[in-house]
C-alpha cells in the first residue's frame, strides 16, 4: 500500500476496502498528494495555500505519521500557525513556524527522514506535506539537543503560584528533573516541613524550558499543612537524585502571602524595565526577596560574618530598589547606581537612608575608588556588549575596597544555551566564541538615548571566567543563583 495513504486514517481505509471504491480514492489521493507537496524557507517557515473551506472553522494539526506535534484552529494565529486571506472566498496563505522545539520533537520522533503532514478536520486529504530531509539548515538534531541538555545540567525550578485554601497552602510549580529521573516528582519543603506533592501539572514554563519538555514532565502540584500567615514562606525543592551531588546546590524561594499593595512598591512601568514585560508587583517583590537571600548567603559564607550590618554595599544596576531595599533593612550602608535616571529618582524619593546616583552608559563614575566592601549586580552583565562589559568590570575593580568582594550575575552555560537554543546563529556563536550579543532589548528604550546599547547577552561559563580574570581574582562561579537561573561570579580585587 502507498505509505502516504496512512494520512487517511484507519476508519477511512476500512470504508474504502468495504465499499469497493479503493482505486478511485487512491488515484484521487495521489493527485492531491502531489499537489500538496510544499517546501520550507531558510527562515524555517513552512508556507502553502489552501482553500478557505478547508481552513475556516477547522481543527488543524501538524503530524508525523499518526503523531500530532502541533494543533491549531483555522484562521486563528498562534505560536505555530498564522494565516493571511486577501478576501472572502480566496485561497488562504498559511505559514507554519518550525521552531527549535518542534524540530527537536521531530528529530526524537523520527531521527531519519520522515514525512510531515498538515491535516484539516474538514478533509481526509493533507493540506500540505514535506519530507523532514527537505528542511534547510535543520540544526536541531538529536545530537544537538543532547549537547544543549548537557550544558543545562543544573536543574532549574520555581514556584509559580502559592495560595491558601481551607487552612493549607497550595502550590503550583515546575522543576526539570536531573538525568535518570525523567518522570520523578520533587520533594518540597515549606518552612522546613514537608509538603504533599500530589501530581504532575501543566505550567507556564513548558515553552521557555522546551529542551526539557521534549522528554520530561516539568509541572507539579503540592499542598502544605503549614499554618497560613501574612508574611514570607520559605520553599525549598530537591530531587532524590540531587542529594549525593554537592554541585546541585539549591537556594530557596520566598513567597509573600500578605498584601503587596501596602508595601510602597514602584509603579509597574518602573518594575518592568527591571524585571521584564511580564513582571508585576508580586513577582517583583517575591523575586527580589529570594535573590536578596541568595546574595546574603554567599556574602556571609565568603566573609565569615553573621550579619550584613555595617557593610558598605554598592548595588550596580539598582533599578527601582528590588534588592537594595532588603540590604537597607539588614543594616548595610548602601549605595545604588544605574543608567536609568528615572528609577534612580524613584529610589531617592523612597529610600532616605541610602545614596543613589545616575551614571553614564560607559564609565567612569563619580564614585570614589576603593570604597565598597561588597558590590552586587543582578542581570546587568546579561545586557552588555563586550566593550561595555570590559569597561564596567574595570570600573568595578576600581570601586572595590582592597579586601572587598563582588558578586556579579551573568547568563552562563545553562541560561545561554536555553535562550540560544532557538537560533542557529546563537548556538554557533556560543560554541565557537563563547559569547553572543546580537539581540537588542527594548526594555530601556524610554530612558536611554542609545537604542543599541541594551542587549540580551549570552555567554558560556568559560568566557565569563576569562573575562572576570582579566580584572579580578576569581574565587568561584556559583550556578543558578539570581532569578533561579543566572550564575554568580564571586570575585576579589587583585
Amino acid at each position: 500500500m502507498d505509505a502516504s495513504l496512512t494520512a487517511l486514517g484507519p476508519e477511512r481505509m476500512s470504508l474504502m476496502r468495504s465499499s469497493g471504491e479503493r482505486m478511485d480514492i487512491v488515484a484521487a489521493f495521489r493527485s492531491v498528494d502531489q499537489h500538496a507537496k510544499s517546501s520550507v524557507g531558510p527562515d524555517h517557515i513552512w508556507r502553502f495555500s489552501a482553500k478557505r473551506a478547508m481552513i475556516e472553522n477547522a481543527a488543524l494539526s501538524l503530524c508525523i505519521g499518526g503523531d500530532v506535534l502541533r494543533a491549531g484552529v483555522g484562521l486563528v494565529d498562534d505560536g505555530a500557525f498564522s494565516f493571511q486571506s486577501p478576501a472572502p472566498g480566496d485561497d488562504v496563505s498559511v505559514a507554519v513556524r518550525l521552531d527549535a522545539r518542534l524540530l527537536a520533537t521531530m528529530a526524537r520522533a523520527a531521527p531519519t527522514s520522515a514525512r510531515l503532514w498538515i491535516r484539516s478536520s474538514r478533509s481526509h486529504f493533507p493540506l500540505a506535506w514535506l519530507d523532514s530531509s527537505d528542511i534547510p539548515n535543520n540544526f536541531m538534531t538529536p545530537e544537538r539537543l543532547e549537547a544543549i541538555l548537557a550544558r543545562m545540567s543544573r536543574t532549574p525550578w520555581d514556584i509559580e503560584a502559592v495560595f491558601p485554601s481551607a487552612g493549607k497552602l497550595h502550590m503550583l510549580g515546575w522543576a526539570a528533573p536531573p538525568k535518570g529521573a525523567l518522570q520523578s516528582l520533587p520533594s518540597v519543603m515549606v518552612d522546613g516541613q514537608p509538603a504533599h506533592v500530589l501530581s504532575h501539572a501543566a505550567t507556564n514554563t513548558s515553552e521557555l524550558y522546551w529542551p526539557f519538555t521534549v522528554e520530561r514532565e516539568l509541572g507539579f502540584y503540592a499542598v502544605a499543612d503549614n499554618a497560613v500567615r501574612d508574611d514570607f514562606v520559605r520553599i525549598e525543592l530537591s530531587f532524590a537524585e540531587d542529594r549525593p551531588n554537592p554541585e546541585h546546590r539549591r537556594f530557596p524561594v520566598y513567597r509573600y502571602l500578605g498584601k503587596v499593595d501596602q508595601l510602597g512598591l514602584p509603579p509597574l512601568d518602573n518594575i518592568r524595565r527591571v524585571s521584564g514585560q511580564r513582571a508585576n508587583q508580586v513577582s517583583y517583590f517575591n523575586g527580589g526577596f529570594s535573590d536578596f537571600n541568595r546574595f546574603k548567603s554567599l556574602i556571609l559564607e565568603q566573609s565569615g560574618r553573621r550579619s550584613l550590618a555595617g557593610l558598605r554595599v554598592l548595588d550596580w544596576g539598582v533599578g527601582c530598589g528590588r534588592l537594595i531595599r532588603f540590604f537597607i533593612e539588614a543594616g548595610a550602608q548602601c549605595t545604588g547606581i544605574d543608567i536609568d535616571a528615572d528609577n534612580i529618582a524613584w529610589c531617592g524619593e523612597n529610600f532616605s537612608n541610602a545614596k543613589f546616583y545616575a551614571v553614564p552608559l560607559m564609565p567612569p563614575t563619580q564614585l570614589p575608588g576603593g570604597e565598597y566592601d561588597v558590590i552586587i549586580s543582578s542581570s546587568v552583565l546579561s545586557h552588555l556588549q563586550k566593550p561595555a562589559m570590559e569597561a564596567w568590570l574595570g570600573e568595578l575593580a576600581r570601586l572595590l575596597a582592597p579586601k572587598g568582594t563582588a558578586f556579579l550575575s551573568f547568563n552562563g552555560d545553562g541560561t545561554s544555551y536555553l535562550h540560544g537554543s532557538r537560533s542557529i546563529a546563537a548556538l554557533n556563536a556560543l560554541d565557537t566564541d563563547g559569547y553572543f550579543d546580537e539581540w537588542r532589548s527594548a526594555d530601556l528604550d524610554t530612558v536611554i538615548d542609545d537604542k543599541e546599547y541594551y542587549r540580551l547577552t549570552l555567554m558560556t561559563d568559560q568566557y565569563a571566567q576569562d573575562a572576570f580574570a582579566r580584572h579580578f581574582m576569581v574565587d568561584a562561579i556559583v550556578r543558578s543563583v539570581t532569578s533561579g537561573h543566572q550564575n554568580v561570579a564571586v570575585v576579589r580585587r587583585r
